[in-house]
């Protein structure tokens, strides 16, 4: 039996970015520490947060505001969203009332090396191919 013309424009596209994005997150997830931390995730469309040039970033209330139709392998999300994540858990982006005086670009470097470092002993989803293969020991001081 065949579907009439009316049947195929009433059946839904399929979100392939979003399917990719719900299984990097479902990867992600599958760790308990980073399970474990609490977050609230932004995909709308017209989210002014979202990054452009990205996938994932995350605010100081906690929420991590995913490109909302960037497509992407979901080992590729599963570590954007786990970096996001280990910001949040490292408390690198505390919540504050109030102006919220923003790091400098050595400040955000300092704190994006020590949440790489520790991804690669803590194996999530898939690390860009255009990240170093270690990194400085010490703290983000």
């Amino acid at each position: 039996m065949s579907r009439g013309p009316g049947k195929d424009r009433r059946r839904k596209k399929r979100d392939l970015a979003g399917e990719a994005f719900a299984e990097g997150m479902r990867l992600m997830k599958t760790n308990p520490a980073l399970a474990a931390v609490e977050f609230d995730v932004c995909r709308q469309e017209e989210c002014p947060l979202a990054p452009r040039d990205g996938l994932v970033a995350v605010d100081s209330d906690g929420t991590l505001h995913a490109h909302p139709d960037r497509l992407a392998e979901p080992a590729a999300w599963a570590w954007a969203l786990a970096h996001a994540v280990l910001h949040l858990g490292f408390g690198h982006v505390p919540a504050v009332k109030g102006d919220r005086v923003q790091p400098d670009r050595f400040d955000l470097a300092a704190r994006c090396v020590v949440v790489n470092r520790f991804l690669l002993g803590f194996t999530v989803g898939e690390t860009p191919e255009h990240l170093p293969a270690s990194y400085p020991d010490g703290d983000e001081e």
